[in-house]
């Protein structure tokens, strides 16, 4: 919804998005006053995706959904970047050519982090898992 908003209305929504990555990356306390008014949807959001991936570590979901947000208020704030970066081969205002990326990219990763069962990612499978290590040195 956030991208067809973007997409679809009008200046007023692309000055919402700039403002709202900025505030995503600032520590400063109005920022955080400011967006722990969305903290109660981050956590419906963690348990519905909660409900489709059962088996995903909470810790996993958080991850996910930060590298989600990063992605996101990127993408929406259009700074002209990726234009410059890619030659103008991309342009960060194509949000019918981000959208359908983005969700492929995002899914893919919430997938992928929340398989990895009790491993860290990039951790060996044939290796001992941690919660086998983590019995070991508590007894």
């Amino acid at each position: 919804p956030l991208l067809e908003r973007a997409r679809n209305g009008d200046v007023g929504w692309k000055n919402y998005f700039r403002l709202i990555a900025l505030v995503n990356n600032d520590a400063s306390h109005v920022a955080l006053s400011i967006m722990s008014y969305f903290d109660p949807l981050v956590h419906r959001m963690i348990a519905v995706v909660k409900r489709a991936l059962p088996n995903a570590r909470e810790e996993e979901l958080f991850w996910c959904f930060h590298f989600l947000t990063g992605s996101l208020t990127l993408a929406l704030s259009r700074t002209g970047r990726l234009d410059r970066v890619s030659g103008g081969l991309c342009r960060s205002d194509d949000l019918a050519s981000i959208e359908p990326r983005m969700v492929e990219y995002c899914a893919a990763g919430f997938r992928s982090l929340c398989a990895q069962g009790d491993r860290l990612p990039g951790e060996k499978t044939s290796g001992t898992s941690r919660a086998a290590s983590r019995s070991r040195t508590s007894t």
